[in-house]
């Protein structure tokens, strides 16, 4: 496994006026993942744990298992099955299996946290770009207004 932070990987960083439980409930549940990333997912995450997320009109889906979790630090997920649309010029439609997803929340406040994202080896791969576009999208405004504001935009398109 590679270290986090390498050229490999996407990294995202963000300060949120939020608190670091408010930021982990956003990203480890279901109910929190619908509000920001997807409304088309299942389960919440547990070490061990599978989660799915869907999103239909485009044709991906991603299958996590959550692999390091410390509340109110750190989610670490593994993708254990993903596939892009068969519309999509890729040539590896699974991609994202193997890669690690890390979630790191650095409390500054009681109402402000840094948020650490990496993708590790993202940007080796051939959707990086489509990939970190989303990434930037949901993580940097969806789930940025979610917490701070209270209503994200997640993919609803069925």
């Amino acid at each position: 496994m590679t270290q986090p932070g390498t050229t490999r990987d996407f990294t995202l960083q963000l300060t949120l006026r939020t608190s670091a439980d408010q930021l982990f409930d956003a990203l480890t549940t279901q109910a929190g993942c619908a509000r920001w990333w997807t409304t088309f997912c299942e389960g919440d995450s547990q070490v061990g744990s599978i989660s799915s997320y869907h999103f239909p009109a485009a044709g991906f889906h991603a299958v996590m298992r959550t692999i390091e979790l410390a509340r109110p630090n750190t989610l670490v997920w593994e993708c254990i099955e993903s596939s892009h649309g068969p519309s999509l010029p890729y040539e590896d439609l699974h991609d994202w299996i193997g890669t690690i997803i890390r979630f790191e929340i650095v409390p500054h406040s009681d109402e402000q946290c840094i948020f650490n994202f990496t993708h590790e080896r993202l940007a080796q791969l051939e959707c990086y770009e489509s990939c970190k576009s989303g990434w930037q999208f949901f993580l940097g405004d969806s789930l940025r207004s979610y917490v701070e504001q209270g209503q994200g935009k997640p993919w609803t398109q069925g």
